[in-house]
């Protein structure tokens, strides 16, 4: 029954994020047409600035979905029903300062922000101000969210999200159409964000029948939570820096919002990448929680990873050689020339990713053990260093050094540093690791490679071309998979599941 649910978990997180990410793709079409570079330019530097808000989290959302499933393994409904009290409480304090960080911003935007042309800058406040207001209401309401999480309510919670962003491509579309003003974008948000917020507390209260408990934990209770929460947090601030501080430098340095426009662009491949590849793992932090209170051994905890990993390289794989092959003529078709030099930012940035995407069940297994700390400092250690090494480059370059930048932190901390922490911590054999995990596919790979690049000479120019080599070559892809990297009992599964399809098909026919 567990499998099962884990299966069916993981099915509806790929469903809202194929979804999610057609729409994205359609909707950056429509807002880049109907808003122009410059007012995309905006609309984007106002998302990375408000990011920096979002991060005020804290690492508490993460802190309650991993003791409120060890107290529920427990049986303990009164330290569950404190914990979310306390994170409640303390997210209240946080909004207070999100408030003053927010006020700020928004005196000094013209200060901050040279890029900015001076009609803008109105424009930019009043968005600003907005996404300000959802931030803030978010940040208390993420209590209830990460207790369905710990919980595991995950179709819930994945059904919820894609309602809301199919409901909010519709809306978006209808306004857009009617007035080219991102201020509507940011007031949809607002509503269907709110809307949400509302359901989750339902559900926690009438379904789970958790209440919240503002009664103060004990002093090695707090203790604990904040000595995790604060690491999480750490890791949540690098993410951020990370990702966010690239159009964060882009709009202080460059001297038009046009240029954080386009790089922008290559920002929403990269998040929707990242998001596919790191959906099958996160479901898994209560599942791990669960074993580790079983007394698993590092060993079985070493095979769940090498499993899990194996097959989000397969995933990671079939995207990463697609993006190579078929990307540049994506963005062409998609946007046209303006905004060619996304691809290449985003080239750079998603090779440099491909090891920390298959490995993020790794991070849910560091958590799980409360060993996330030493990952956290390498992190900000690494996000400081992509800063540095940003503005440098981006003098020398342009703005393909800053992408240049992320990529050579992304392999020296998230790739090199993570695994010998890995060997460490878990005593994971990496020749083991990579060879079970890595060597099959990378022969699919190396095929399909191929496949593109013959392609690629005769078929371009076309969404008609473009979709059928797609579909083509990824069906390819597939078929591989199966043929090459699966085991013997994986491709009986699939025999059996095509079976149930086709009920009538005898096994010799195969």
């Amino acid at each position: 029954m567990g499998d099962k649910k884990l299966k069916s978990d993981i099915v509806i997180s790929y469903v809202y994020m194929v979804v999610t990410l057609i729409l994205t793709f359609f909707l950056v079409r429509i807002e880049t047409r109907y808003l122009g570079e410059d007012l995309y330019g905006v609309y984007s530097l106002v998302n990375s600035t408000i990011g920096y808000i979002a991060i005020l989290d804290l690492g508490v959302g993460q802190t309650v979905i991993r003791y409120i499933a060890q107290f529920r393994s427990e049986n303990r409904k009164d330290k569950i029903e404190q914990i979310a009290g306390h994170s409640f409480k303390t997210y209240i304090k946080i909004v207070l300062i999100g408030l003053i960080i927010g006020i700020i911003i928004i005196l000094n935007s013209k200060l901050i922000f040279k890029s900015l042309a001076n009609e803008n800058v109105s424009i930019f406040k009043i968005c600003f101000f907005i996404a300000l207001l959802n931030i803030l209401l978010q940040i208390p309401s993420a209590t209830f969210s990460s207790i369905l999480s710990a919980y595991k309510k995950y179709k819930v919670l994945k059904l919820t999200s894609l309602i809301k962003v199919i409901v909010r491509a519709i809306l978006i579309v209808i306004l857009l159409k009617i007035k080219s003003n991102i201020i509507a974008i940011f007031s949809i948000d607002l509503v269907l964000n709110q809307c949400s917020n509302i359901f989750n507390y339902i559900l926690v209260r009438k379904k789970l029948d958790i209440r919240l408990n503002f009664k103060s934990l004990d002093k090695d209770m707090r203790n604990e939570l904040k000595g995790y929460s604060f690491f999480v947090f750490l890791g949540i601030v690098t993410d951020q820096i990370f990702w966010k501080t690239d159009g964060i430098l882009l709009g202080i340095m460059s001297t038009t919002t046009a240029v954080v426009g386009v790089y922008a662009i290559s920002s929403q491949l990269i998040t929707q990448y990242i998001n596919l590849c790191s959906t099958f793992s996160s479901v898994f932090l209560p599942r791990i929680v669960d074993k580790i209170s079983l007394g698993k051994s590092k060993r079985e905890i070493n095979d769940f990873f090498i499993k899990a990993s194996r097959f989000q390289f397969m995933f990671v794989g079939m995207i990463l050689t697609s993006y190579i092959f078929l990307g540049k003529e994506m963005i062409l078709l998609w946007l046209g020339s303006k905004f060619e030099y996304a691809y290449y930012y985003g080239l750079v940035i998603m090779i440099s990713l491909t090891v920390p995407m298959f490995q993020t069940t790794g991070y849910q297994i560091l958590y799980a053990m409360k060993k996330h700390k030493v990952r956290s400092i390498i992190y900000l250690c690494n996000a400081i260093g992509n800063i540095v090494l940003s503005i440098i480059l981006f003098k020398v370059i342009g703005p393909i050094g800053v992408a240049l930048s992320t990529a050579i932190a992304m392999i020296i901390g998230n790739t090199i540093f993570m695994n010998l922490y890995y060997k460490k911590v878990l005593e994971l054999n990496l020749i083991e690791f990579f060879k079970k995990t890595c060597l099959k596919t990378g022969i699919v790979m190396i095929i399909v490679s191929c496949l593109y690049f013959i392609v690629n000479k005769f078929l371009q120019g076309t969404w008609t071309t473009f979709i059928t080599k797609a579909v083509i070559i990824n069906t390819i892809y597939i078929i591989l998979i199966i043929l090459i990297s699966f085991n013997n009992q994986e491709r009986n599964k699939i025999k059996n599941i095509y079976y149930k399809i086709v009920p009538n098909t005898s096994k010799s026919q195969i």
